[in-house]
């Protein structure tokens, strides 16, 4: 087990929660994409979400109503190094699908930022 740890590197990208039943999406960017979204599942399940319109979506709705998954994938580049801070990389890359896919209020559960 120690051996699987040891040598895990978490997968850095897009995540994407997709509710089908109305076509709303939320996106973000993670250095570890996979946690985030078991992160943002369980405060759905907990009831706990931050963003309250997606909450009550799945109150409302049945888990089988949304996807979680990976949309784009960051892959560390090995020319930068081992301790290159890929922040503004992961940034960079949501500012992209935000603009691709136009997520705001009332079609997506994003706020325009003023």
């Amino acid at each position: 087990m120690t051996q699987k740890y040891k040598g895990f590197t978490p997968v850095m990208g897009i995540w994407i929660i997709r509710n089908h039943k109305n076509g709303k999406v939320l996106l973000g960017a993670n250095e570890h994409v996979q946690g985030k979204l078991n992160a943002h599942q369980f405060q759905l399940k907990m009831g706990s979400h931050m963003v309250k319109a997606l909450q009550q979506d799945w109150n409302a709705q049945s888990p089988e109503d949304f996807t979680f998954e990976v949309l784009d994938v960051l892959e560390p580049d090995p020319a930068k190094g081992e301790h290159y801070d890929y922040r503004d990389d992961l940034k960079d890359l949501e500012a992209l699908w935000l603009e691709q896919l136009q997520p705001y209020e009332p079609v997506g559960y994003h706020r325009k930022r003023k």
